[in-house]
C-alpha cells in the first residue's frame, strides 16, 4: 500500500510539473525540426567564386568579398553568426536570425576585406538551433595583399 502511495504521489507531481510548463505565458523552447543547416562561404578569384572548406587554407588576394549562403531542411528559427579571426583576435562580423526551411539561400550580407587584413586568417561560422547544439566551422584563409596597378 505504501509503494501505491508513493508512485501515486510522484505521478501527481510529474503531472503539476508537466501542467506548469505549459501554462500560457509561460516562456517555451521554440519549436525547430530537421538538421542544423550548411552555411556556405564564397570567395572570389579571377577564375570565378571558390568554396571555403574547413581545414582546407584557401589563397585569396586582397581586396575580398566573401559571400555567403544557407540552406536547412526542416523548420523553425536558425541563429547565424559570423566571425573572422587572426590569430589575435576575433570579430563577429555579421548575425541574423532566419526561419526555415531555406535552400542555397543568399544572406544580404557580403564581408569586405581590404589590405588592411592581408595575412593568415579564419572564417567561423556559427549555426545555432533551439532543438540540437551548435555548429562551428573554422575556414582557414591567407590573404595576400593586392596586386599592384
Amino acid at each position: 500500500m505504501r509503494a501505491v502511495r508513493w508512485g501515486a504521489g510522484l505521478l501527481g507531481a510529474v503531472l503539476v510539473v508537466w501542467g506548469l510548463r505549459s501554462l500560457p505565458g509561460r516562456p517555451g523552447r521554440p519549436g525547430a525540426s530537421g538538421d542544423v543547416g550548411v552555411l556556405r562561404v564564397y570567395g572570389q578569384t579571377e577564375a570565378g567564386p571558390v568554396l571555403l572548406r574547413p581545414g582546407e587554407r584557401r589563397i585569396l588576394q586582397l581586396p575580398q568579398d566573401l559571400a555567403f549562403t544557407f540552406t536547412a531542411a526542416g523548420s523553425g528559427p536558425r541563429h547565424l553568426r559570423i566571425e573572422l579571426d587572426d590569430g589575435r583576435r576575433r570579430w563577429v562580423m555579421h548575425e541574423e536570425a532566419i526561419e526555415l526551411p531555406r535552400e542555397s539561400w543568399p544572406l544580404g550580407y557580403v564581408m569586405e576585406l581590404d589590405d588592411t587584413a592581408a595575412g593568415d586568417a579564419a572564417v567561423i561560422v556559427t549555426i545555432e538551433s533551439p532543438h540540437t547544439v551548435a555548429v562551428e566551422a573554422v575556414l582557414p584563409i591567407r590573404l595576400l595583399p593586392a596586386k599592384p596597378g
